[in-house]
This record gives structure tokens, sequence and C-alpha cells, in this order.
């Protein structure tokens, strides 16, 4: 746990100073996208893997920026594209668990997708979307300084959502949801709980403290009880990823947090969230 917090306090200025300026929040989300598409090359070759990343920066990725930067209503089209590659990445892991039928030695989990080249292709490219998506919603929430607050909230809520589940599951948690603990072994009911509360509380103080950019009392009241879920979601959806292609972490590059998708699961949709509702504002 204190190499997460270290970890997250060098982190946090960096990802604040990158938003000093359009050309600096442009990089990080070009560089996001990198670490994407390289943590999501899941069970490929080496030569594979190099050729998945020479298409999609030389062909999807060039393009895709192009709809979000000039074509109208790509807050619209941008949120479709998240949350369809959501829905069908829920529907491959939960034929992946249903599939499952043998246990792959040498691996840290278990493979769900062993010898389902179509399926597992399908998961590997909806999953890279569902990133890429959702990083990509920082470029349409964020504009000038004043829009910060559009990126702040949902982090800290995020955060606030994970550790307090982390935190009580880890001392209290006794129940386990069957389903759910095929996706994520550690975790209990008491932890998903304490954290969807904390979450709720954490949105509803922070946005009357920072003087919310959301005007309207029941759409924050909605987006309370909202953004925590999603949050939840978007974490049991990142380790059902992880656990059909049987791997632990996405990659090791941060200290204590496994790699950088691992700490992006349930930033990205929350993101995406918000980016509708400052389109429909």
């Amino acid at each position: 746990m204190n190499k997460r917090i270290k970890t997250a306090l060098i982190l946090t200025p960096i990802l604040l100073l990158s938003l000093a300026s359009s050309i600096f929040t442009f990089l990080l989300v070009l560089t996001l996208i990198f670490f994407i598409v390289a943590e999501t090359n899941l069970l490929l070759t080496n030569e594979r893997r190099n050729f998945r990343i020479l298409v999609y920066f030389i062909l999807f990725i060039p393009l895709y920026l192009i709809l979000i930067g000039w074509v109208d209503y790509s807050v619209i089209i941008n949120s479709i594209l998240h949350f369809l590659s959501l829905v069908i990445g829920i529907l491959l892991i939960t034929a992946g668990i249903i599939n499952k039928d043998k246990e792959i030695t040498g691996r840290t989990q278990f493979s769900y997708l062993e010898g389902r080249a179509t399926v597992e292709f399908l998961l590997r490219e909806s999953s890279a979307l569902f990133f890429i998506t959702g990083v990509s919603c920082i470029l349409l929430l964020y504009e000038s300084f004043s829009d910060l607050k559009w990126i702040i909230i949902p982090v800290l809520t995020v955060f606030v959502v994970d550790s307090t589940s982390y935190l009580i599951g880890s001392k209290f948690g006794r129940h386990k949801i069957n389903l759910l603990s095929k996706l994520s072994p550690n975790k209990s009911l008491e932890g998903y709980a304490a954290g969807y509360v904390a979450g709720i509380l954490f949105f509803l103080f922070i946005n009357f403290l920072f003087n919310s950019p959301i005007t309207g009392f029941y759409l924050n009241f909605i987006l309370a009880f909202s953004l925590p879920f999603f949050a939840i979601i978007g974490d049991l959806y990142a380790s059902g990823i992880k656990r059909n292609f049987g791997v632990k972490d996405f990659g090791s590059i941060l200290p204590g947090h496994g790699g950088i998708l691992d700490r992006l699961d349930s930033i990205v949709i929350t993101l995406t969230l918000l980016s509708l509702v400052k389109a429909i504002l």
C-alpha cells in the first residue's frame, strides 16, 4: 500500500502540470494512448506486438484524433464507441468465464481464451478501444485551466472509491459474490459497498467545496450515485480482461500499481460520462 501511495503522490503533480497548456495535454493523451496499445498487446509474440503498435499509430490513431478534434458531435460518437466496446467486452468476459474448462499452467492466473483466437482478438481490440476513447475524453473535457474541475472531480472520486474499497475490503471483507469473485477474487461485498457509499459522499462534498461546474441539484445527485457505480464497473471490467488473458497486471511500470491501465480502468469510464454531461450542458 505504501508503494501505491508514493506512486500516486509522484504522478499527481505530473498529471496536473501536463494540463498547463493544450500542447502538454495533447502529449499526455498521446503518451497514454501509446501505453494503452502497448499494454493491451496481450498474448502476442514480440513480432506481432510491434506490428500491432505500428498499425495503430500509422493508421488508426491519426484518424481517430482527427475525428475527436474536428468532427461534429465527436463527444457523442466517442461515447458510443466507448460504451459499445464496454458492452462487447462484458459479453466476451462473461462468455470466457462460462467456457472456462481448464487451468493453464505457467501463468499467474487462468486463461479463459486458450484456443479461441477470434474471441481473443475481439476482446483485445475492444479493450484497447475502451481505454483509448476514455483517455481521449481529456481532450473533450479540458480546453482551458477553468475546465480543471471536470478532470479533478472524477479522478479524486475514483481514488476515494478505490482506496475505500481496498481498505475496508482487506480488513472487514467477509462475503464474496460468486460471479464477481471469478473476476477479482480478493474483492468483497463489504469493500464494494464501502467504496460506493464513500464515492457518493465524496462526490457531493467535493462538488460543494469546488463550486461544481455542473449546475442543477438533481443532476449532481444523479451523478453522485452514477460515478462511483461506473468506477466499480470499470474496475471489474479491467479485472475481467486480465483474468481472461491470464495475467495479474497489464504491466509493471508503476511500483505497487501494475501497469498504466491498472490505474485508468475506473477513471476512463467516469471521464466519458462527464464528457457527455458537459456536452449536454
